[in-house]
This record gives C-alpha cells, structure tokens and sequence, in this order.
C-alpha cells in the first residue's frame, strides 16, 4: 500500500495524519438488526406476549432519552452493575405496561444475553475494509464506547476484536461518555497528544463535541434520519455520511462539508 501524504492546505484539522483513530461501537461500528422493536417484540413472543414491534421501537425511543437524562444526573459515572439496572428499566419501558410482571425477570434474563451474541448485530457497511485499511496505514484504532461487560464478547463474536489496539469502554472507566474524563483516559492510555487523535463517531454530544473540545481530530457520522437537518457543527468537524468515506477524508485534506 503506497504510504499516505495528506497535503497541506490550512482548512485541514490537522497538517499530519492521526496517530490513533477511535471509533464509537453503537451506530457508528454496529447497528441492531433488524431493530430494537424487531428483536424485543421476536423474544417476547417466545414467552406468550404478543405485542407490534414498531410500538416496541416508539417505547423504547423514548425509554433511551430518559436514560440519557438519568446519566446526565449522575454526572456520567457509571458500572457495570448500574448499567444492567438501567438496561432492566429500559426493557421495562419499552412494552409499554403490555409485560407481565411475573414475565420480566426471565425476558430481560434472555435479552441481556441475546445482546452479547452476534444474533441482535450487524456491521456496519464499510467497517471491515475501512479498519483493515487503517491499520495498513500504520494508524493504531481503539474503541472508545459507553457499553458494559458484554462489549468484549460482541466484538470477538462479530469477528472485530483483532483490528483495536485499546479498548475504552464506560464501564471500566466508571465514567461516561461526554464526561472528558473517559476521552482523558483514552488519550493517556494511546500515549499521544490530543491533536494526533482522530474520534469518529454518530452522536454529535457524545462522541464529537466533547473529543472537539479537547483539541482532537473529530469526524461525525451523520446519522441517515437526519441528514437533512440542519444542526451547529463546529468549523474543523468533519462530517460523513458513511464510514466507507474516513480513509477518503484522509487522504486529501479534512474540509467541514456543507450541510
């Protein structure tokens, strides 16, 4: 592979390429399939419960925002133990008062661990040409994730494990992201200064802003629903539409695309 010299131009966030790429897991390197809804509702049968999948999916859109709005009151801190509670809330939440409270405990017993497993997963398009093409670069990845104790096992079970050098997750951290101080652990645990990491990842808040904050390289994957939204991007932030565009975006210089 013919070494990589990104040009010069002053619009680009930085005049050399980074030295590590963290990505974000959820909606940036995986996407449930075939939904949330989908996949709920498919478990639930198997225990006599018959509920529509896209009200399954309605709930628990809004069972995640009340989650964020829990971490966000936290101050971000978190475990393992407290991300399982929560994700038992947000199970609940998500059938709507349509579970029968005998029927929870083993229900949210078989979705946590079906969510561990490849089954719920796809990866997403790109992700294996991009990583491996990263690597041969001579750019070191990471995962940088708010997850829990399962995140391990997902990535070797979806055969990704072997292309990240570090692996940041909430729960080994105790802490969160946007808090700066999971995107501190992750740039003292890489050994580099801030200007020579690259974060990609599909939430704007979370992955984006703050590592943009800190004075990384930061690249948004813009989530298909809003595309067409127009949204305050900080000038430097570069925006894709697809992961197959990052080793694009790095061979010719960083320019903020227009929304």
């Amino acid at each position: 592979m013919d070494r990589w010299i990104p040009s010069p131009e002053p619009n680009r966030i930085s005049s050399r390429l980074p030295k590590i790429v963290f990505l974000d897991a959820g909606g940036t390197l995986l996407h449930v399939w075939p939904s949330v809804g989908y996949v709920y509702a498919e478990a639930a049968a198997r225990h006599g419960v018959l509920v529509p999948p896209a009200s399954v999916d309605r709930a628990f859109r809004a069972a995640w925002d009340r989650s964020l709005d829990r971490r966000c009151a936290s101050r971000h801190s978190t475990s393992d133990d407290v991300l399982r509670e929560d994700w038992r809330i947000i199970v609940r939440e998500s059938f709507s008062g349509l579970l029968p409270p005998e029927k929870e405990p083993r229900l949210f017993t078989e979705l946590y661990e079906r969510f561990t497993g490849p089954e719920p997963w796809s990866v997403a398009e790109g992700v294996l040409e991009t990583l491996a093409e990263l690597r041969g670069a001579g750019i070191a990845l990471g995962v940088l994730s708010n997850w829990d104790s399962r995140l391990h096992q997902t990535l070797a079970a979806l055969g990704l494990t072997h292309f990240f050098d570090h692996f940041i997750i909430s729960y080994e951290v105790g802490l969160e992201k946007p808090h700066p101080g999971i995107f501190l652990d992750a740039a003292r645990q890489a050994g580099v200064r801030p200007a020579e990491i690259l974060m990609v990842g599909d939430s704007l808040d979370q992955d984006i802003l703050p590592a943009h904050r800190l004075g990384w390289q930061a690249v948004w994957v813009r989530p298909k629903p809003c595309s067409a939204t127009k949204v305050d991007v900080p000038v430097g932030v570069t925006i894709i539409e697809d992961l197959r565009e990052l080793t694009q975006k790095l061979r010719r210089p960083f320019v903020e695309k227009s929304q």
